[in-house]
């Protein structure tokens, strides 16, 4: 039987989780991590150590904590595990990809040890594998990675919970690249309905997705549309970042563009997608 994790200190944990949500990967949860005031000391040193521009003095910091974990509970402990993915997220922060992936890799092959194939830990790892192979161009590896991590999310939390949006929106991402426009497209739909119902249409969560969105919309020459998920997504982005940002001021000339645009045939911004076949 699983042993069940202990509430951690929320500052250690969200200080590598911010790290993370910049790059889009998944960090640190309460419900992933048990207290041990020596590992989170480790987080918290990373993380100020990323934040004071030293980020070869934060891995270092982090490959000690691995080093330590494997001393102390063996390298098929889950402590080793939560170590090694925190040093993956900060060299996958400097593009060190090949090294990131291979701690990935590694991890992943932990945790199937230790957890269940349902587990939502797998899918964790799996999302920060998937997204490290794609900055690889491993696209069909990163999309198999992630349409498992969707499938664990959304049996075990449910197709309304924002993981299994964070997820979604990988994929479509991903899909994205591919020029699989309408997949990505349908993928965005349903996170951005997730997002809202969670946290409210002013969430800069899903005004990231409305922005995304409006590019695809673009790419699919639905100019309309575009522009209706451009003027949802800036309001909430303007008041994130400020009027003089750089980001705002490249969205408003591009939305100003989508104006002068022969305008094509276009969905509601507010309309919402049901199931999405992975």
């Amino acid at each position: 039987m699983l042993t069940r994790y202990v509430t951690a200190p929320r500052g250690a944990i969200l200080a590598i989780a911010a790290i993370a949500a910049f790059l889009g990967v998944v960090g640190p949860t309460v419900a992933q991590a048990p207290a041990d005031k020596q590992f989170d000391a480790y987080e918290r040193k990373m993380a100020q150590l990323k934040a004071a521009g030293r980020p070869d003095m934060a891995i270092r910091v982090g490959v000690e904590a691995m080093q330590q974990a494997k001393v102390r509970f063996g390298a098929d402990h889950w402590q080793f595990s939560r170590a090694a993915n925190n040093v993956g997220i900060m060299l996958l922060s400097q593009q060190r990809r090949q090294a990131a992936a291979k701690l990935f890799k590694m991890v992943l092959k932990i945790d199937r040890k230790i957890f269940s194939t349902k587990h939502p830990k797998l899918a964790v790892t799996m999302n920060n594998l998937a997204l490290t192979y794609s900055g690889m161009g491993r696209q069909t590896e990163a999309a198999s990675l992630l349409k498992s991590a969707a499938r664990i999310q959304r049996e075990v939390y449910g197709e309304d919970d924002p993981r299994f949006a964070l997820t979604l929106k990988n994929l479509a991402t991903l899909r994205q690249k591919q020029g699989k426009l309408e997949m990505a497209k349908l993928l965005l739909t349903k996170a951005l309905s997730i997002y809202q119902t969670a946290f409210g249409k002013s969430d800069l969560r899903g005004a990231e997705i409305l922005d995304q969105l409006s590019m695809v919309a673009y790419r699919l020459g639905d100019y309309k549309l575009s522009q209706q998920y451009l003027q949802a997504a800036l309001p909430i982005l303007t008041e994130r970042l400020g009027e003089n940002h750089s980001r705002i001021q490249t969205l408003k000339s591009v939305a100003q563009a989508l104006r002068r645009h022969p305008a094509s045939k276009g969905l509601p911004v507010s309309a919402r997608a049901g199931g999405v076949a992975l």
